[in-house]
């Protein structure tokens, strides 16, 4: 970090679970966040293997079948309609390819039950495990979505975590409250709330997080619904911070008209002289200050989740100068790793595999098109 001129300049770090990253953190004694799309993947691989695991191996059990029989795989596609689609395995390490899985085996839960009652195969799914993979994915179908949402996302700000995960708690709630849901998927849902409870526990402590949230365009006092003491409080700690900006910069701040001394040959002074000392007292609190200008901004129009809110605060900088710098420090943390991840591996098989005698500059520049192409 002294190297690049860095040390001064960094916020907090997001890394995985590792005990490498965990070590590295220590020795850095900087301020550091899980990564969020690695939490939730370890999140729901531990529910789904402390509940329906059974079930989901006879899923896999029955789609390797279909993958290594090609007779069998033939009989199966007389059988199925034309809106049936290809089974498809899943990969371990990815809980998403798991629901994408079942999702395909529900697909063709028709031709697959005519396919077991014509042929009677040694494992079969029996009439009470269907009601278990459907309720199944209709309760992983929210956890589906956020993963797509922060894998597929280039830049997915810190502010999305604390949505993210009182959207997936009240989520399960409802799931919850339902007489119909099955022994096996409720198991799974108490194991989910318990592991977004624990596990993001430090995504709910960091003020980080409750401040990008604020200060999120996107997001502001909505991600605070009925929580009105976590919202106060994210409040005058953002006021602290912009108290502390404009403390900073009181040092480099010109002289304005309100500085000229009494007296002399001012001609205004006479006249503005009735309510001087009302408006110097006004200008001269920093509270007041920091609050007039971070309520005008929390005023503005809510925009759409689609849009940057970086490229909006970029547009907004003149107006809200104070609270801009707030932003762009706390708005440029991400909430995971993966971007990251993803451009290591990208570059390692660029330069290693594919071009060995590419210079570092070169590399650069080729990272940089595939990157934002």
């Amino acid at each position: 970090m002294k190297r690049f001129n860095i040390d001064n300049k960094v916020e907090i770090i997001v890394t995985q679970n590792s005990r490498m990253a965990k070590a590295a953190n220590d020795y850095t004694n900087l301020r550091r966040l899980p990564c969020f799309a690695h939490s939730l993947n370890q999140i729901v691989q531990e529910a789904i293997a402390n509940s329906i695991q059974s079930t989901l191996a006879k899923v896999k059990h029955t789609v390797q079948h279909f993958k290594t029989n090609s007779k069998a795989s033939q009989l199966l596609m007389q059988l199925q309609n034309q809106a049936a689609v290809k089974l498809k395995l899943d990969f371990p390490a990815r809980w998403n390819s798991t629901y994408d899985m079942v999702d395909r085996f529900l697909k063709n839960k028709t031709s697959l039950q005519s396919y077991f009652d014509l042929f009677k195969p040694e494992i079969t799914i029996q009439n009470y495990e269907w009601p278990v993979l459907e309720q199944a994915l209709e309760v992983l179908n929210v956890f589906n979505k956020a993963t797509d949402f922060i894998c597929v996302e280039k830049s997915v700000t810190i502010s999305h975590v604390g949505v993210l995960r009182k959207m997936l708690l009240e989520h399960l709630t409802r799931f919850a409250d339902r007489d119909e849901i099955v022994s096996g998927v409720r198991t799974m849902i108490c194991t989910l709330q318990e592991g977004l409870i624990n596990q993001l526990d430090p995504f709910k402590e960091c003020t980080f997080v409750t401040q990008s949230m604020l200060l999120d365009p996107r997001i502001k006092k909505k991600g605070f619904r009925n929580e009105p003491e976590e919202y106060q409080q994210a409040y005058e700690t953002i006021i602290s911070e912009l108290m502390a900006i404009q403390g900073a910069s009181q040092a480099n701040k010109k002289p304005s008209f309100s500085d000229v001394p009494k007296g002399g040959n001012n001609i205004y002074r006479e006249f503005l002289d009735w309510d001087d000392d009302d408006e110097e007292d006004e200008l001269n609190n920093p509270r007041q200050l920091a609050v007039h200008e971070f309520d005008m901004y929390l005023k503005e129009r809510i925009i759409n989740t689609d849009e940057d809110p970086l490229l909006w605060w970029q547009a907004h900088n003149l107006k809200y100068p104070t609270v801009y710098n707030l932003a762009i420090r706390v708005l440029n943390v991400p909430c995971s790793s993966i971007p990251c991840e993803q451009l290591f591996t990208k570059a390692g098989q660029e330069h290693l595999q594919k071009r060995e005698r590419l210079l570092p500059k070169q590399c650069e520049k080729v990272m940089f098109i595939q990157y934002n192409i």
